[in-house]
């Protein structure tokens, strides 16, 4: 009964791991057991002993196949994947999360996810995976942190697909022309799994990535973004478009792109410039910048130049997974220069006490500054 009632405190803070969550529900198949949690939770369900049982015993099935896998690598084919994503899906989310929402962290803020044109959905855990034609041929890789899509997608029905990051993780994706696109924390890439011949090359960014554009001078390589699009041919620059900052960023470390916004006058970047839009006067300036401090964060390094409190937090709640709340208001316009390379956020927080005096206390996933 104690590791019950540990369990369920756990499921009710929002703490509970996905093992965790393994065990509560196999506790819950147990009639007292279910009566005790109903009374913990107060939650009112009216569920029937069959339907649980039944739900419980498809994902008991799935669970135990996936613990029986031999080798890490999954190879699915090509014409069945989505299928078999949609069974996994309805087979494992008919369980204690389909009937308790609340309080619980989904897969989709653990794991980067990958989202389908239909809906359907992939949840990149630890386990490498690949995606192969009747032909046994790779169309698209997970090896760790990166994915990697084969030319040969170039050829076959292409739709579009989103990437997920949750805050806390970074991703790597090879698209299947060449180009490499690294993502930052709470970030979503949207593209094609594949690109057409004599047409340009596009994708959306909501959040930060670093991207290498592999060279193509009959497709230009178009990146839309929270108030700025970006056109190349081929070069590597860092886009900062997340939704809950001040700004929109593009710097350009070499090769040259247009940085170009509706109505206006195109702006070109060399190597070493930034072109900085601020939401807030609505205009778009360039400058010459370290672009080491814009690139940092590729290498797990923060680097803070001139950046109001506000816009630290921000990040801080991106890297570390965290709610930032600030209790004094003014203190978000203060600004801070400051370099950190696997510094805790209390280090973090230390360190900007030693020029400004406030106090803050980190409860759980939660910092409250003031």
């Amino acid at each position: 009964m104690k590791e019950l009632e540990y369990l369920i405190e756990r499921y009710i803070d929002g703490e509970i791991t996905s093992k965790e969550l393994e065990e509560l529900n196999r506790l819950l198949k147990f009639d007292q057991n279910k009566v005790h949690f109903k009374k913990m939770v107060g939650f009112n369900y009216e569920l029937s002993l069959e339907r649980i049982q039944k739900s419980s015993n498809n994902k008991a099935k799935v669970l135990n196949n996936i613990k029986q896998a031999t080798t890490p690598v999954r190879s699915i084919n090509y014409r069945s994947y989505l299928s078999i994503a949609a069974v996994l899906v309805v087979a494992l989310g008919a369980t204690l999360f389909f009937f308790f929402q609340k309080n619980t962290v989904s897969e989709e803020e653990q794991y980067v996810t990958i989202e389908m044109a239909d809906g359907a959905k992939e949840v990149l855990k630890n386990t490498d995976f690949q995606i192969k034609t009747e032909a046994d041929e790779v169309l698209v890789q997970q090896k760790g942190d990166t994915i990697k899509y084969s030319a040969l997608a170039n050829t076959m029905a292409i739709s579009q697909n989103t990437l997920k990051v949750p805050k806390g993780k970074k991703m790597v994706v090879e698209l299947a022309d060449g180009s490499i696109v690294h993502l930052n924390s709470a970030s979503k890439l949207y593209y094609p799994t594949g690109f057409k011949p004599n047409e340009n090359r596009e994708v959306r960014i909501e959040g930060e990535a670093y991207f290498e554009v592999f060279h193509d001078e009959t497709r230009p390589f178009i990146v839309h973004g929270d108030q700025l699009d970006i056109e190349v041919l081929g070069t590597s620059f860092n886009f900062s478009a997340y939704k809950n900052n001040s700004y929109t960023t593009a710097v350009l470390i070499d090769g040259k792109v247009a940085v170009e916004r509706p109505n206006e006058a195109t702006v070109y970047l060399n190597p070493g410039m930034m072109a900085n839009y601020s939401k807030s006067s609505k205009t778009l300036r360039t400058s010459e910048v370290d672009t080491d401090v814009y690139t940092a964060w590729m290498d797990g390094r923060l680097v803070f130049e001139e950046r109001s409190f506000e816009d630290i937090a921000n990040t801080l709640e991106r890297k570390f997974d965290m709610h930032v709340k600030f209790e004094n208001e003014n203190l978000k316009q203060e600004r801070f220069t400051a370099k950190f390379e696997n510094e805790s956020i209390n280090k973090i927080l230390e360190s900007f006490k030693q020029s400004y005096n406030f106090q803050y206390s980190i409860s759980k996933n939660e910092v409250i500054i003031r």
